[in-house]
């Protein structure tokens, strides 16, 4: 707590800001002229695009995915806002846990409600992004102490604490402006989800990397909390090596057709920082005040 965490927050999600601006302007231009039409030259209300949601129940996330069906982010300042409003509004009896688990596997949603329209999300696609203190880790996990495998979806970073100083820099307006470009230009690619296949050299550097992936986790010590961490990481790797192809071909660095070497060794890179700071964060999650107290 006080170390930043939000205003750098803020910092990596403005181009998401950014669109959805224009999103909004966009859609109250829509509806302007919907209102001016004739009733009975009118067609569907216009639909709201938006890049992502601060609040949300999921029973309203599911109709916000079928209206962007590219996918939805969902950005809490504070991550355990998100897990401790989960089922609030059915006395804790909800299945909102359940939900996220398998939108991060992409699994289809159908939903049958008495009040809405039924609703069908083939692929919905939903990433979650936030902050949460170390001493609160815990709310992430499930109440009853079981691991249900829901925080092991969540790649966790916990970089070294930095003091605060002033300082007069910034980051250069050239450089904000370009990275917010490469967000505008992935928002307008053509029509997503596109299947890109790895090309040969790629495939042999992901099969290396999962081959030693695993072998470290078949060493009699590895310790059994993490486990679950390092499983869902096979497919990390894969998202990875699609986002940074995707990026470096929006950059015109690289083709849109496949996902080169270049970007699986880069994913691995990633994934071996989160795995470097897996084993730190995952023996907080269910440590009390005085195993805090010796972890420091």
């Amino acid at each position: 707590s006080g170390t930043l965490k939000s205003p750098a927050h803020d910092k990596a999600v403005l181009p998401l800001r950014r669109i959805q601006q224009r999103c909004q302007a966009d859609h109250e231009e829509m509806f302007k002229q919907y209102e001016e039409e004739n009733h009975e030259d009118r067609g569907d209300t216009p639909v709201r695009k938006q890049a992502y949601t601060t609040d949300v129940t999921v029973e309203a996330l599911t109709a916000v995915l079928n209206d962007n069906p590219r996918g939805i982010a969902v950005l809490r300042d504070e991550l355990t806002g998100l897990v401790l409003s989960m089922d609030q509004y059915r006395a804790g009896k909800g299945a909102d846990r359940q939900f996220y688990m398998s939108t991060w596997n992409g699994a289809q949603i159908t939903s049958n409600r008495v009040s809405r329209p039924d609703l069908v999300v083939d692929r919905p696609f939903v990433c979650i992004s936030g902050g949460i203190p170390p001493d609160v880790l815990g709310d992430l996990a499930d109440k009853q102490g079981r691991d249900d495998g829901f925080i092991n979806r969540f790649l966790l970073a916990f970089p070294a604490e930095r003091k605060v100083r002033w300082t007069d820099e910034s980051v250069p307006e050239n450089i904000v402006s370009l990275y917010c470009k490469v967000f505008d230009d992935l928002w307008n690619l053509p029509d997503l989800p596109a299947v890109l296949l790895m090309t040969a050299k790629a495939k042999d550097c992901y099969q290396q990397w999962f081959d030693e992936h695993h072998a470290e986790m078949d060493d009699p010590g590895f310790p059994e909390h993490i486990r679950g961490v390092y499983a869902k990481m096979d497919g990390y790797c894969g998202r990875i090596a699609l986002i940074h192809q995707l990026v470096r071909h929006v950059c015109e660095d690289a083709a849109g057709t496949h996902i080169g070497e270049e970007s699986v060794i880069a994913a691995a890179a990633m994934v071996a920082y989160y795995k470097s700071h897996a084993l730190m964060i995952h023996n907080r999650v269910y440590a009390d005040k005085r195993d805090r107290r010796v972890l420091g």
